[in-house]
C-alpha cells in the first residue's frame, strides 16, 4: 500500500489541487470587493457650458474629475499576493517529492 501511495503521489496531488482551488476561492472573492469612484463637479462650469448649448456628456465631461478611488482592502492586497507568491513554492514541494529511488534496469539491459 505504502508503494503504491509512493507510486502516485496521491497526497502530493490533492494537496495541489485543493491548494489550487483555494487560490482561485481567495482570488475570486478577492476581486468582489466593489471598486466606488468618488466624483466632484463644478456645478457653475457646467451650468454655464450647458447654457452655451454643449451637451450633457460634455458638459459633465468637462467640469467633473474624478477625487477619489475606494477600491479593495490594502491588507487583503497583500494576502493575495502572498497566496499566489507561495504557489511557486507549492509546486515545487509537489515535483520534488517524488520518489528519490532509481527505476531497476531490466537484467540484460546493460549489454
Amino acid at each position: 500500500m505504502h508503494d503504491l501511495l509512493n507510486k502516485y503521489r496521491i497526497f502530493p496531488r490533492v494537496f495541489l489541487v485543493l491548494f489550487t482551488i483555494a487560490t482561485g476561492v481567495s482570488i475570486n472573492w478577492y476581486l468582489s470587493f466593489p471598486v466606488t469612484y468618488q466624483i466632484e463637479c463644478n456645478d457653475k462650469l457646467m451650468l454655464g457650458l450647458l447654457d452655451r448649448g454643449i451637451g450633457i456628456d460634455a458638459a459633465e465631461a468637462a467640469s467633473c474629475r474624478t477625487v477619489d478611488v475606494i477600491g479593495r482592502p490594502s491588507g487583503y492586497t497583500f494576502l493575495i499576493n502572498s497566496l499566489i507568491g507561495s504557489c511557486s513554492v507549492v509546486f515545487a514541494f509537489y515535483v520534488n517529492s517524488g520518489s528519490t529511488t532509481k527505476p531497476k534496469e531490466p537484467k540484460g539491459a546493460s549489454d
